[in-house]
């Protein structure tokens, strides 16, 4: 169970909300595989706490396999996964929840106060979302003194796009949203620090391991 507890008098921030999460939480079976960052997990155990840990910054349009991507990254390096939808579905107001110019900023912010958190326990930790640009370039700034960092635009045929979109559970199936978000990054100027990487004819797991093959920053 995660439970927030606030005091009327307690000041209201990103990080105050952080730091008074209860981290008591059921497993999860995608944790199989990752025993824990002490017990068991040949990654946590081995590495050196001497080396900064990983950050891989994830973006692609709808249905292109982000969040499973990072899902299983984060899984095979006992890390963390912090999927910017879940951030966008705690505003519970749908206008707001929609309108670009208040949540990418919300988003872009708490995403950087947990990364930041996680990545002070060394802990390896994925950020899956539809970044732009710009909120990459916040993300790196904010985060390139305390990871090491790949940051990987994922892309498959509009096909392929779209098959991988309706396996997706019904109230997640994006449809004609799909093509208009992949237009919209397409038509961005995009840094060179950022992978392109077609996905088509991979699995996620290929997918993962062509990941771990890309330079880091």
């Amino acid at each position: 169970m995660i439970s927030l507890l606030f005091h009327r008098s307690q000041a209201f921030s990103p990080r105050s909300v952080w730091r008074s999460i209860d981290f008591r939480v059921p497993k999860d079976p995608e944790d199989e595989g990752c025993q824990g960052p002490f017990v068991g997990c040949g990654h946590r155990e081995d590495k050196e706490r001497s080396l900064m840990p990983n950050l891989l910054v994830i973006t692609g349009t709808c249905g292109v396999g982000k969040s499973s991507v990072s899902r299983l990254w984060a899984t095979r390096r006992c890390g963390a996964a912090i999927s910017g939808d879940a951030i966008r579905y705690w505003i519970r107001d749908q206008n707001l929840r929609a309108a670009r110019n208040f949540q990418d900023q919300l988003v872009v912010r708490t995403a950087v106060t947990a990364a930041q958190e996680l990545l002070a326990q060394n802990l390896d930790v994925a950020l899956d979302n539809v970044w732009f640009p710009p909120a990459m370039q916040l993300l790196k700034q904010a985060l390139s003194p305390a990871a090491v960092m790949r940051f990987v635009w994922l892309q498959c045929g509009e096909t392929e796009n779209h098959r991988r979109d309706q396996l997706r559970s019904t109230g997640d199936v994006m449809g004609q949203r799909v093509d208009e978000l992949r237009r919209e990054l397409e038509s961005q100027i995009w840094p060179d620090y950022v992978h392109m990487l077609d996905t088509s004819s991979f699995s996620c797991e290929e997918t993962v391991q062509r990941v771990e093959s890309l330079p880091t920053l």
